[in-house]
């Protein structure tokens, strides 16, 4: 079966604050020619440079993917991606106004409710489409992460996450070519552990995070000090207890949503491969370093087999 690739029918525009910079954002997504990839396009620096999403371009993955061209860098790509995976988008231009992608609500769904089906176009070449024939392996001995890629038909995933998490506990996940992606893990959101939190405030980071754009996990009992400093960073009232659980009040989306979050960042982090891929995916508390790192493995496999 010959499979085509895809672009945009027009312009679509968001705009959001950024996670760790809580700067707003304008992000406008255009049609792009065939063979052109995916690509960002800093328009606040002068240069406008371009930067393609590749995982060859990844510079870091703390909190998020980030690429860079060596000199500027669009971070938190990831959620995006997964959604130009799940939607088979081959080529488009990504014209932004600063350096992250709008967390928006944490999730993909907000990009896919004004970017879905309709928005998209075959255009006339074939789409990059691999299959691999070889088990492909990477591990992290310091985290215990693993991800295979085994030989198959079709695409598909399983994940498992275990963050030895007494409100988490083990959780998985699964995908293949009979899931809705937009209804079963569309909505998934991004999350953090509340002790994880002190940190990340004294490094600047998360400026833009609050309850709106993600699911914030309460493992301990904390002081009355470090509550009221909760309260005023997430708008709660002050004679609210913080209790061990969920401290989102609207709950979750999913029983499962932490793992299907993990499984949402993979998808789009593997389609930094360049790649539609053909393979069973098989992966043990996945993130974002390990996800880029099969990435690059897959490219490199490809490389060495048309040499």
């Amino acid at each position: 079966m010959f499979i085509k690739q895809k672009s945009l029918r027009e312009r679509v525009e968001f705009k959001g604050r950024g996670l760790h910079t809580g700067k707003e954002i304008t992000m406008s997504l255009l049609p792009s020619d065939v063979n052109t990839g995916i690509v960002f396009k800093r328009v606040d620096l002068d240069s406008m440079p371009e930067i393609k999403a590749l995982a060859t371009n990844v510079v870091s993955t703390q909190r998020g993917t980030v690429i860079s061209d060596g000199v500027a860098s669009v971070s938190t790509i990831e959620h995006l991606m997964s959604l130009f995976f799940a939607l088979e988008i081959d080529n488009v231009l990504i014209e932004i106004d600063g350096p992250e992608v709008p967390i928006m609500d944490g999730s993909s769904y907000p990009f896919y409710q004004k970017l879905n089906r309709d928005s998209i176009i075959e255009q006339d070449a074939l789409a990059n489409v691999l299959s691999i024939d070889s088990e492909l392996v990477v591990e992290d001995g310091n985290s215990g992460s693993k991800i295979r890629v085994i030989p198959a038909p079709d695409f598909s995933v399983d994940i498992k996450v275990d963050f030895n998490s007494i409100v988490l506990g083990e959780q998985s996940a699964s995908f293949d070519n009979t899931t809705d992606y937009f209804n079963d893990i569309a909505k998934a959101r991004t999350f953090v552990f509340l002790h994880d939190l002190e940190p990340l405030i004294n490094n600047n980071l998360i400026k833009g995070g609050d309850l709106d754009n993600a699911i914030v996990i309460v493992e301990r009992e904390i002081s009355k000090e470090y509550q009221e400093k909760l309260n005023t960073l997430f708008g709660k009232r002050s004679n609210e207890n913080i209790q061990i659980g969920y401290l989102n009040a609207e709950g979750l989306n999913y029983p499962n949503e932490c793992a299907r979050h993990k499984l949402l960042d993979l998808l789009g982090d593997l389609y930094l491969s360049g790649y539609r891929i053909n393979a069973k995916v098989e992966a043990y508390k996945p993130g974002h370093k390990i996800n880029v790192e099969i990435a690059k493995k897959i490219i490199s496999w490809q490389t060495k087999k048309h040499n």
